[in-house]
């Protein structure tokens, strides 16, 4: 284990290898108390210019294999690889886009061995989508154990959700950690308190609430299931959040509703209306669902902020969605970061780490780094921070050369 203990802490070293957003290198940057070494990623991510743009004083430097300048010795080196392929929200039946033989998995592959090879990190921590710590990602797992593991590092898979560091949002995530030196350290389980949903949003300072701002202007008119429920209830949240229910849809169904908002939409329902409920009967009528467009409504915490909550919340205290501006402020992000193109970039604010996430993932490496962790027995470990639970992990099928990584 690295154990400089007459290190200060401005003598280590990180930078971001494929930053997109920026929502992890901000959190890094607020935990260690200084700017990234400079911004590292490859050519043709597109979302890396919000956070390029917000640190332009920092020199940007995409991966070139003949560029000498780009290796260097780096103690932390923290990746945001897109991570579609495990994404649950990812339906394709292409392997090449779906699940562990899914192509933008190399992304984790490359960024591992850049980190290995070009910066020489102690530690190299990249962010990945909850599957990753399932059985459903277990082979992307051991693929990047197996190239870790040649290149000399322990590996770590770190479990938990943004709203254990701080904010209300449930956003599941794994870390996938890999360590230099020694066996895995223990990071430590967070369950940091957070304030409720509506007490957070009034903590804004610098909203702004226009048609160039809001996320879905149609919230409230496309929705037949939030129509019944206004006019027959009136407030419709307290309905829902007394119910421990977060869509409409979700309570119209569980109260056996769907017939009264059939008929209360051929009398009062716009098209719109009319057509929606027309789809969702025929679907129940052979024991099938629908997809959940309805309003959604969330109480302590919103959940994940990526494109289908976003599109369908309502904001906690005023009848629209959230803003853009609000969306990245649930993330995390100081007021004064520019999306680039406004809404129109608004997808971009999911593929992201919550800054807080990040934070602590930044806390416990400087922490590993300073030697303050104990060193756990184990080269392979998962740490679940929902159940405050160690899980080592068995080795996986070894393989004999770093091709058969990239190609198993």
């Amino acid at each position: 284990m690295t154990t400089e203990t007459n290190t200060t802490q401005n003598d280590y070293t990180w930078i971001p290898l494929i930053p997109l957003i920026g929502g992890f290198p901000l959190g890094i940057e607020k935990a260690w108390g200084k700017e990234p070494e400079f911004i590292a990623s490859y050519d043709g991510i597109g979302n890396d210019n919000h956070y390029v743009n917000y640190k332009n004083n920092l020199q940007f430097k995409t991966y070139d294999s003949a560029d000498l300048q780009f290796e260097q010795k780096i103690n932390l080196v923290v990746c945001t690889p897109p991570c579609a392929a495990l994404s649950s929200l990812n339906t394709s039946k292409n392997p090449e886009k779906q699940g562990h033989t899914g192509k933008q998995n190399d992304f984790m592959y490359d960024c591992i061995a850049t980190a290995a090879n070009k910066f020489h990190a102690d530690i190299i921590a990249i962010e990945n989508a909850p599957a990753l710590a399932t059985n459903k990602g277990i082979k992307v797992a051991e693929k990047l154990r197996n190239l870790a593991k040649e290149l000399g590092y322990s590996t770590m898979l770190y479990k938990t959700s943004t709203h254990f560091h701080g904010l209300p949002q449930r956003r599941d995530r794994t870390f996938a950690l890999f360590f230099r030196n020694g066996n895995v350290p223990l990071f430590e389980y967070e369950k940091k308190p957070y304030v409720k949903f509506e007490q957070y949003l009034k903590t804004m300072e610098n909203n702004v609430v226009n048609d160039e701002t809001i996320v879905n202007k149609k919230l409230l008119t496309q929705d037949p299931y939030y129509a019944y429920l206004k006019a027959t209830h009136g407030d419709v949240r307290k309905l829902l959040n007394d119910a421990k229910q977060v869509t409409c849809l979700n309570y119209v169904k569980n109260n056996n509703l769907v017939d009264e908002v059939v008929e209360y939409t051929k009398e009062h329902g716009t098209d719109r209306h009319k057509h929606i409920m027309d789809h969702a009967v025929a679907k129940f009528e052979v024991g099938l669902g629908v997809w959940d467009s309805s309003v959604h409504i969330f109480d302590e915490y919103m959940n994940a902020v990526i494109g289908r909550n976003l599109n369908d919340t309502i904001h906690p205290t005023e009848d629209r969605s959230l803003t853009y501006l609000e969306a990245l402020y649930m993330m995390g992000f100081p007021e004064d970061f520019e999306l680039l193109h406004g809404r129109k970039s608004i997808n971009h604010i999911a593929q992201n780490v919550s800054v807080h996430s990040a934070g602590f993932i930044g806390e416990q490496s400087l922490k590993y780094l300073r030697g303050e962790l104990q060193e756990s027995e184990y080269d392979y470990l998962k740490i679940d921070n929902w159940n405050d639970k160690l899980e080592p992990r068995s080795e996986p099928k070894p393989v004999s050369s770093l091709d058969d990584v990239f190609t198993a």
